[in-house]
């Protein structure tokens, strides 16, 4: 019984998963990199945010895919007309440990004192460590 009890106790130290961040943390960083790089609007940084395959529908109707269509749309966006965004009313879910969903609102303010409010759907990957955006969805929220 003791014996038993020993490989027992042993076994469940060696099927222990090693500590890591919650989902919401994982969202987090990614959206506090991107924040810090749209702002001064980088189209070079924004795009090395996303996955090199990733699917991208931004504010205007064209779909884009691959780092060269996120950069695109970025570099098309008028420089100093959005200064910056907060992320809010977000629900997340970790699909797997290296897939994550998140939906909610950002809220982009101009130089003008108005906001931009836009629905914001985005999976994120894990890719050799590193949380990249795979997919980007945006539409204006009309309510």
């Amino acid at each position: 019984m003791i014996r038993f009890l020993c490989v027992a106790i042993a076994g469940g130290w060696l099927m222990a998963a090693p500590a890591r961040a919650a989902p919401v943390d994982d969202v987090r960083s990614v959206q506090t990199k991107w924040a810090e790089v749209f702002s001064p609007l980088e189209p070079d940084r924004m795009a090395a945010l996303y996955s090199e395959d990733a699917v991208f529908y931004g504010s205007n109707k064209l779909l884009r895919s691959g780092r060269d269509g996120v950069r695109a749309y970025y570099a098309g966006l008028p420089k100093g007309v959005l200064i910056g965004v907060v992320f809010d009313n977000e629900k997340v879910v970790a699909l797997t440990p290296d897939v994550i969903s998140v939906a909610g609102t950002a809220t982009f303010k101009r130089a003008n004192d108005t906001d931009l409010v836009l629905r914001l759907t985005l999976v994120l990957v894990k890719r050799s460590g590193t949380w990249l955006i795979a997919s980007h969805h945006a539409s204006e929220q009309t309510q």
